[in-house]
């Protein structure tokens, strides 16, 4: 899945935005309010999945621990290798 580095987020794709309903997508803030997750309803089950995280350039900037382990619950839960923006954003761990 692609990861893009915008003005204030680096978003993570987990799923394609082809399997979710139009028009179903919100927005929920996670921890301080910092970072986010797009979810939508999916398309062949009709249940809410994440299709995007939104991690916050600041807080990873500001090493801020919740931000930080964010990037490795979005490793294990959906297996992404987000080593690059561990080495973009000079973090170990």
């Amino acid at each position: 899945m692609p990861i893009e580095i915008t003005d204030n987020y680096v978003r993570v794709r987990v799923r394609e935005p082809k399997r979710f309903v139009r028009k179903s997508f919100r927005t929920h803030s996670l921890g301080r309010g910092w970072s986010k997750r797009v979810a939508g309803v999916l398309k062949d089950s009709g249940k809410w999945a994440t299709q995007t995280y939104l991690v916050s350039k600041h807080g990873l900037l500001q090493r801020d621990r919740r931000t930080v382990n964010l990037l490795s619950s979005i490793e294990q839960r959906h297996g992404v290798d987000l080593d690059k923006v561990r080495k973009i954003f000079n973090i170990t761990g």
